[in-house]
């Protein structure tokens, strides 16, 4: 296998529940399931593992680069191989890799469809929500929202607005908050959402 991939192998194996990332990435990049030392032909959007099991840190490292690197090659993704990866990058950012994480949704980014893309863009505004960068946070969530393609507002978009409004009151927009939480009045049916833009509209 290693004359064949050359630029992979390196002789490290990460386990990534039963299977190694070794030929995770040789599967992404080549179309071709890698299995004890074979190639077997099988479509790239079935390939892509979610980095489950890991057992250390550096592992999560030399995935997300490994797989930054296969799919930034790419000029556009399948909707299954769109969403093992986000899958991936959701993880990594679970395990609190943040810097990780936000490289490979932006990589995502371009590559994928819009349904996907909301949910991209949300993942991107938690990360900079979390590191306090509330304007940012508040930009992703709102073209997150704004991707909404049906007419009555899902439960995605609700959430973004709700999640950029807060974010925008923070960073001291305060125009921008109370237009989006007298948005969300008007559009949610969510009780809990309803009380919560309230509460916050009378503190602006």
């Amino acid at each position: 296998i290693s004359a064949r991939f050359p630029k992979l192998i390196d002789d490290t194996r990460y386990d990534f529940g039963g299977a190694t990332l070794l030929a995770r990435v040789m599967e992404v990049q080549t179309g071709h399931v890698v299995c004890e030392g074979y190639v077997t032909a099988r479509p790239v959007e079935h390939v892509v593992s979610r980095g489950r099991g890991a057992n250390a840190r550096d592992a999560q490292d030399r995935a997300a680069a490994a797989l930054k690197s296969v799919i930034g090659a790419k000029k556009a993704l399948s909707a299954e191989l769109a969403q093992r990866s986000a899958a991936l990058a959701q993880e990594i950012l679970a395990a609190g890799k943040t810097d990780l994480a936000n490289e490979l949704f932006e990589t995502l980014l371009p590559l994928i469809g819009t349904a996907q893309q909301r949910s991209v863009l949300f993942a991107l505004g938690r990360i900079h929500e979390g590191v306090s960068q509330s304007p940012v946070a508040a930009d992703y969530y709102l073209r997150s929202a704004l991707l909404a393609e049906a007419r009555t507002p899902d439960a995605l978009a609700l959430q973004a607005r709700l999640a950029a409004a807060l974010n925008l009151a923070r960073a001291g927009y305060k125009d921008d908050a109370r237009a989006q939480f007298e948005w969300l009045l008007r559009n949610s049916k969510d009780a809990a959402q309803l009380e919560l833009a309230r509460r916050e509209l009378k503190k602006l």
